[in-house]
């Protein structure tokens, strides 16, 4: 598929999910990082190798796929950024996700479709101890929402020492 569509994205895509279905992450991966030396400039292979790095539990590639695809001039800001505060609250390091979501926690606040880019920022804001920094854009989301709200910060409240945890239920 990929030898005679190599120009192709969307087969590329193909082959790493087949690969990732059939449980064959290391290869699903190997494919995307093929496919990202032979289309370096295609946002959606970059988005694909970062997908394969995460779903391989190769994280460190996968914060290199990121960068990778963040430099691609087509790449959407947005998406990328929420891929890479995803794999810093992997890597323990939700300071540095929410650093990467504060610019943009507005514009995730108030879009509707974008359920996991929410759950993130919540995520990296509680456990790096800063969710009063966005404490006032979560009145904006629609009232239908705020229940995944409560759901991510009660998620991500669990797993913060009890001194802490105690801090962000008050």
């Amino acid at each position: 598929l990929t030898t005679e569509y190599s120009s192709s994205p969307l087969a590329w895509r193909v082959a790493a999910q087949l690969h990732l279905l059939a449980e064959r992450k290391d290869d699903a991966f190997r494919l995307a990082q093929r496919a990202l030396s032979r289309l370096p400039n295609d946002p959606a292979i970059g988005k694909l190798a970062t997908e394969m790095a995460m779903a391989a539990g190769r994280v460190d590639d996968a914060a290199s796929c990121a960068l990778a695809w963040r430099k691609m001039a087509s790449a959407e800001p947005f998406e990328v950024d929420v891929a890479r505060a995803t794999i810093e609250l992997v890597q323990r390091d939700p300071g540095h996700g929410f650093e990467l979501l504060r610019p943009i926690a507005r514009e995730i606040i108030t879009r509707s479709t974008d359920g996991a880019a929410l759950r993130t920022l919540v995520a990296c804001a509680v456990l790096s101890g800063r969710f009063d920094e966005i404490r006032a854009d979560l009145a904006l989301v629609p009232k239908s929402r705020r229940g995944e709200i409560v759901s991510a910060w009660l998620e991500a409240a669990q797993v913060l020492p009890i001194d802490r945890a105690m801090v962000a239920v008050d």
